[in-house]
């Protein structure tokens, strides 16, 4: 896993480029590892999926761009400048829900029982996130969702409450776990770079290991508010183009909810074949994760740390991806990778554990 953490840390630009780039390490068995890193800025995980499949087949868009340097710079700018000007409207009612958002978040903050903040911390040391991926036989899984009444997101989330209950990752009001998951908006022919929102709702890990209705119950009532109420964490996203670095680093916090010490659970589900055979062979392993490029000490533990999930249904296998750091703990794939085994035991689980 060492030449794919490297990989993690070459540097994508999705401003000024490039937004992805492509590695390929030879095997000493005759095998080949590929990897593709993407910034999150410019392509989700469904536009991804989508994305390969076409590259695979053959199948390229038009997306309107003028070709490379059709305009000169003055035309350029002016064009922009308009393209600016005909948003400002929209910016003004992003700049309004963002105050608006703020305030009742920091009102609510006061009327919560605080989680305990980390600890300063002097170092702004680059770090690497421990990072795992497991795979588990997908008819074994699926046996195991049917056993427990649940569904194969339901169990995905139950997995991650378990493993965010032995991390810690609990609410100081009731020690449940805070799940946020994305929500897919893509349609046909939709070229937006993320069409997502998110659902947050609350779990007790104590629950979740013999029934996954409760689960299901929560995930459902979330999706029935959001399609009655649209995420109000999106409203200030136009003023992305206008936001310093250290303020956008600010209102992802915000968006997350760190005071709850929430634990990200994104699911493809079922892939195409195309992902798993890119130069016309299938493969033997596919994975994908999360992760965040350039990460230092000091900021993630600002945000109290931090804990991922990625999963995706191909080749007959469920893979979940763990990215996860813990305040004054031990991080390291070791460690991470005893946390997950003990959490599929809750389950009956067997897995293929790399990393």
């Amino acid at each position: 896993m060492g030449w794919l953490d490297e990989r993690a840390q070459i540097p994508v630009d999705p401003e000024y480029g490039p937004c992805w780039h492509l590695g390929v390490l030879p095997l000493d068995d005759g095998g080949t590892a590929v990897t593709l890193i993407t910034s999150h800025s410019v392509v989700d995980g469904v536009a991804l999926h989508l994305a390969i499949h076409e590259a695979v087949n053959g199948i390229t868009r038009d997306f309107g761009y003028p070709p490379p340097r059709s305009r000169s710079r003055g035309r350029a700018l002016l064009v922009d400048a308009w393209d600016a000007i005909r948003g400002l409207p929209e910016v003004f009612r992003a700049l309004i829900a963002c105050i608006m958002l703020v305030l009742e978040r920091d009102s609510s903050a006061k009327t919560r029982t605080s989680t305990p903040s980390a600890k300063s911390s002097r170092s702004d040391e680059p770090i690497v996130v421990p990072s795992v991926t497991f795979s588990c036989d997908l008819a074994l899984w699926d046996a195991r969702v049917l056993e427990l009444g649940g569904s194969s997101n339901s169990l995905f989330v139950a997995l991650a409450t378990r493993l965010a209950q032995r991390m810690g990752r609990l609410s100081p009001a009731d020690g449940a776990v805070t799940i946020t998951m994305p929500v897919n908006e893509r349609t046909a022919g939709d070229l937006r770079a993320n069409a997502l929102t998110a659902i947050t709702f609350r779990v007790d890990p104590d629950r979740v290991t013999t029934d996954l209705q409760l689960i299901r119950n929560e995930m459902k009532q979330s999706l029935a508010a959001l399609h009655g109420s649209p995420n109000e964490l999106l409203k200030p996203l136009p003023l992305a183009p206008y936001t310093p670095r250290w303020l956008a680093r600010k209102m992802a916090a915000l968006a997350l909810g760190s005071s709850d010490l929430p634990v990200c659970c994104s699911n493809v589900r079922d892939l195409g074949q195309d992902l798993n055979r890119i130069d016309g062979t299938d493969a033997d392993y596919f994975s994908a994760r999360l992760f965040n490029q350039g990460a230092t000490k000091q900021s993630i533990e600002r945000e109290s740390g931090q804990l991922y999930l990625f999963s995706g249904r191909l080749n007959g296998k469920v893979f979940i991806s763990v990215s996860s750091y813990q305040l004054d703990a031990e991080n390291s794939n070791r460690q991470l990778r005893e946390l997950i085994e003990e959490t599929l035991a809750d389950y009956r689980l067997t897995a293929e554990v790399f990393g």
